[in-house]
């Protein structure tokens, strides 16, 4: 029996799922998001993000930039490639957090570009944020200085919108599979419907 065979939760549960279903969903962002919450601390720090290193708390702001641009870069690149592996996991709470079948289909769609293309995008958000002073060019030409301390690593989330190409149809074809697995479903539950009408 398929772990998606299970009947629809109670209203009360359908809040939970959703809940495991939006952190699956943030996991591929953190970094970026990190990165964002970065560069607002960095300007209410009084650092300026294009000039010489900056030193709060004892921490070079720049080396901890780099190291979650360097995660950011990391995860855009395993995710636009294997990132069909992360919409089959989500799919489970994806079933679990609506009932009836178009919802699934719709939120099953919206994950599966997600699950590629979201930590790209955030990424590249990411990068404008604490970067705006910098041009980054998938030949990987230049290095960019954030808070006095250079990197590369926009290169590598420029780079990976290459991975679309792999990525992508992957993903398309783990939701067409998803939605022939809804629509049985659906077939079956109307057909039960209509052998046994509800009691009056």
């Amino acid at each position: 029996m398929s772990v998606l065979d299970a009947s629809p939760a109670p209203k009360p549960r359908y809040l939970r799922w959703r809940l495991v279903l939006l952190i699956l969903l943030l996991i591929p962002a953190i970094p970026s998001i990190y990165i964002l919450i970065l560069s607002i601390y960095g300007d209410i720090a009084g650092c300026n993000v294009a000039a010489g290193e900056c030193i709060v708390g004892g921490r070079s702001l720049g080396e901890v930039a780099r190291r979650a641009l360097d995660a950011a870069a990391a995860f855009s690149t395993l995710f636009v490639v294997l990132g069909a592996i992360w919409f089959a996991l989500c799919l489970f709470p994806i079933h679990r957090s609506f009932a009836n079948a178009g919802s699934r289909l719709v939120a099953a769609f919206f994950v599966a570009g997600w699950s590629v293309i979201g930590p790209i995008i955030m990424g590249l958000i990411a990068l404008a944020s604490i970067a705006p002073h910098c041009s980054f060019n998938e030949g990987g030409v230049g290095s960019c200085r954030i808070f006095g301390v250079a990197t590369q690593s926009g290169h590598a989330i420029g780079t990976a919108l290459w991975g679309i190409m792999i990525g992508m149809p992957t993903a398309a074809l783990v939701f067409i599979v998803y939605a022939i697995f809804v629509a049985i479903r659906a077939g079956k539950t109307k057909q039960k419907t209509l052998t046994f009408p509800p009691r009056q």
